[in-house]
């Protein structure tokens, strides 16, 4: 009976192959390559089974892999394996394929060969004068450049919540700045070193001399142990592989230079911005009195005292902003983000239309914990000045009022308010920058439920509003907000109609029996940003 997997056979065919070669040219791993194989072919023709093979292939391939190992001629080995491959097969009737064949001879030899490989690619990493270099005159490859002149990356970021860093790269000669992650392009970040290189250095090429690695590297570069060899041989610490495939190399350098970045805070524009509100608060009077305030003006808040909030008119926001680099928009995520902003308006909105004030007024409502306590808080502000943007002297008196959200009550009067008509102050607040027009409808209906609600509030004189004057009140506020009727979705009779169907739906509309409309919930708890 054969015993497939004892190596006994093979080595004493190495063996013998030396003995009778000593006096010929034919160097020894070859006669021992050849010794073997033969060897195998013989004893394949008592193969039965797959098994067999595997144990036969075994055993000759532990005998090849010391022939290897000794000689340092894998390469040589395998190939000798595959071309003798289809002879082995017919030996065992064809029960065995080739590849088979083939793989399970030479996996102990692909070891050794690895093995081997390695250590003579460890010693081209570890050779201080071997260096892979662009093959032209005053020129450099980008990888050469960046791992030789490069000083520090530096990362220039605000202290804005929202902030979007500068990325300064420091070379000897010259200091790249990248915003807008323009550095994660490889073609871009190429380009800008490139030209911005000095006559101090050569040429930055965007050839990458790493790539000349492969040519060392004889395992295929899909490998695992290829890849890692390739990190190793290529310019920078092996986190850098330039120019390893043609997918994400670019990907592992840049994040690893990254990594490696010096941080540099600067003060953020909403951070001046916040600077600015908050002086503004400091120095403001504080009325619990709505009413008061928009009739004050400039350099007055409310004071929410139910809420505990501090409701900061929309004019001393965007004098707070508008001297800095950033916008309303921008500003108004940053107190969202910093938790400043009332924990009762979702998302990042700020603000609230109050439409029970004359004229009807946009507040930002703050958290008072979060801002600086102004620099006095009363009942009410007397009314003596001339309205927003006064300058004349301003009493103040210790009233025992309680109404904290001002303005007069259903049915206080007859007369309808003028409501955003005259005075600059409208239900909306400037709709987003350059907006699509999916954007402006957004907008619109996240307003639009307060101007609806403000319309009944205002026209109810104690039975309810008529439906049409509604519509037609809705109607004047859409055509007078500020976007152009051509940009709108709907024609503005047609919007204001949906939005009170809609409200009507969400049981804060509803008709009483004399088919006049009653609001069942007050705008000033609407109309937020």
């Amino acid at each position: 009976m054969v015993n497939f997997g004892d190596e006994q056979p093979f080595r004493e065919a190495a063996e013998n192959a030396v003995d009778d070669e000593e006096d010929t040219a034919v160097p020894a791993h070859m006669a021992q390559t050849d010794a073997v194989v033969e060897t195998l072919q013989d004893r394949a023709g008592h193969v039965e089974r797959s098994i067999h093979m595997m144990q036969l292939g075994g055993a000759a391939g532990a005998v090849l892999a010391d022939i290897a190992e000794d000689t340092e001629e894998p390469g040589w080995i395998i190939d000798y394996v595959d071309t003798n491959a289809r002879k082995i097969s017919q030996a065992t009737g064809n029960l065995i394929k080739d590849d088979q064949i083939v793989s399970t001879v030479t996996t102990p030899v692909r070891e050794v060969q690895r093995e081997i490989e390695a250590q003579e690619l460890q010693e081209l990493a570890e050779n201080p004068d071997y260096k892979y270099t662009v093959d032209e005159d005053d020129a450099i490859g980008i990888d050469e450049y960046v791992e030789q002149y490069l000083v520090k990356v530096e990362r220039a970021e605000t202290t804005d919540y929202d902030s979007d860093p500068t990325y300064r790269f420091v070379f000897e000669d010259v200091t790249v700045e990248f915003e807008d992650d323009d550095h994660r392009h490889y073609a871009k970040f190429q380009e800008t070193v490139s030209s911005a290189s000095s006559n101090d250095t050569p040429r930055v090429l965007k050839e990458i001399a790493s790539r000349q690695a492969l040519e060392d590297i004889q395992s295929s570069i899909e490998t695992n142990f290829a890849q890692e060899r390739y990190a190793e041989l290529s310019h920078g610490p092996e986190t850098r592989p330039w120019g390893l495939d043609e997918v994400d190399w670019w990907d592992k350098v840049i994040t690893s230079l990254e990594a490696e970045a010096e941080l540099d805070p600067v003060q953020g524009p909403n951070t001046d911005a916040l600077e600015a509100l908050e002086r503004k608060i400091r120095e403001s009077d504080a009325a619990r009195d709505l009413q008061s305030v928009v009739d004050a003006g400039e350099w007055a808040v409310h004071y929410n005292e139910e809420k505990d909030e501090i409701w900061v008119p929309n004019d001393m926001i965007d004098a707070a902003w508008e001297d800095y680099a950033t916008s309303r928009q921008s500003f108004r995520k940053e107190l969202s983000h910093r938790g400043i902003t009332s924990d009762e308006i979702s998302g990042d909105k700020a603000s609230e239309a109050v439409m029970t004030t004359t004229p009807p007024q946009r507040f930002w409502r703050l958290k008072a914990s979060e801002v600086p306590e102004p620099d006095r808080i009363v009942d009410e502000i007397e009314r003596g000045s001339s309205g927003f943007g006064a300058t004349a002297e301003m009493g103040y008196a210790e009233s025992a009022a309680t109404a904290t959200d001002g303005g007069q009550e259903p049915g206080d009067s007859n007369e309808p308010s003028e409501t955003g008509s005259e005075d600059d102050s409208t239900p909306f607040d400037d709709p987003p920058f350059d907006p699509s027009k999916d954007e402006i409808t957004e907008w619109f209906w996240s307003e639009m439920e307060h101007a609806v609600l403000a319309a009944i509030w205002d026209l109810d004189t104690g039975d309810g509003a008529d439906p049409t004057a509604v519509t037609d009140r809705v109607t004047d506020v859409i055509t007078e907000s500020p976007v152009k009727v051509d940009r709108l979705p709907d024609p503005p009779a047609d919007m204001a109609g949906e939005a009170i169907d809609e409200l009507k739906l969400d049981g804060k509309v509803y008709e009483s029996a004399s088919g006049k409309l009653k609001a069942t919930e007050s705008p000033s708890n609407g109309g937020d940003e």
